[in-house]
């Protein structure tokens, strides 16, 4: 399901398959999401995490997302986190951002209906 914010919504593709949907507002952005992104990766290198081992456990995140049956649904904040893990692939060139069976799909607001 796709969730559409008053500016928007940001979508994640991974294999084919719509993993997460987050509306966009004014006061959260796409920037917003890249600066989360951002922050992560730098603590997890002040961590001792190589770039590799970031790839693997943020791959191995997304599959269980994607392949596993979930037990509850998941909450705002863990869609929010599995952007992140998308955005993060992205950045370390795991996934094509423009690719045809993965990758991030930005769409802008509705048009509104002009009533005569």
């Amino acid at each position: 399901m796709i969730y559409q914010g008053e500016s928007g919504s940001i979508n994640f593709f991974f294999k084919n398959r719509l993993i997460v949907s987050r509306p966009l507002t004014k006061e959260i952005t796409v920037d917003y999401y890249e600066n989360s992104r951002d922050n992560v990766i730098r603590e997890a290198m002040e961590a001792g995490w190589s770039i590799q081992r970031q790839i693997n456990f943020h791959k191995g995140f997304l599959k269980t997302c994607r392949y596993k049956e979930m037990i509850k649904e998941p909450t705002q904040e863990d869609l929010t986190i599995i952007l992140i893990t998308g955005l993060i692939l992205i950045k370390l060139r795991q996934i094509d951002p423009d690719g045809d069976r993965e990758g991030l799909l930005i769409m802008g607001p509705k048009k509104k209906k002009s009533s005569l």
